[in-house]
């Protein structure tokens, strides 16, 4: 990614022994990717969760886990997606470094409509939850 990915800040909450809620972490996330997937995007984890309802009690930090881009197979992802934007007449046929497609591993339910951004427009910030699609 030509422009450096904007630090995410993140407030980590969780339960202590007795059960109140405390802050874990606050600062920012510490699991940045850039140009994970291609040159031109970044991402960066927020939190990871292996099971559904997520753990919220510990100590651990599960925005600091190895990258993957698939989400776990019975968990998900929050992750932040920056992109440098493309310009309008972009045409991914023509761009060698554009990912292929493939055929999907994960069903996606709902996915916004993103619009290029103009040459010179500020980048592009996405949050995504990316949530197995496994029986569990």
């Amino acid at each position: 990614m030509a422009e450096k990915l904007r630090p995410i800040r993140r407030v980590v909450t969780g339960n202590d022994a007795q059960g109140r809620s405390r802050v874990l972490f606050d600062s920012a996330a510490p699991n940045v990717n850039p140009g994970a997937v291609s040159a031109s995007a970044g991402m960066t984890d927020i939190w990871v969760f292996h099971s559904c309802p997520a753990v919220i009690s510990g100590e651990r930090d599960d925005g600091n886990l190895p990258f993957h881009f698939e989400p776990p197979e019975k968990g998900g992802h929050l992750r932040i997606v920056q992109s440098a934007g493309r310009p309008r007449n972009y045409d991914p046929a023509k761009d060698a470094s554009a990912v292929p497609p493939h055929a999907p591993r994960h069903r996606v339910t709902q996915m916004p409509s993103v619009p290029p951004t103009p040459p010179g427009r500020r980048p592009c910030r996405l949050a995504v939850v990316l949530a197995s699609s496994s029986p569990g």
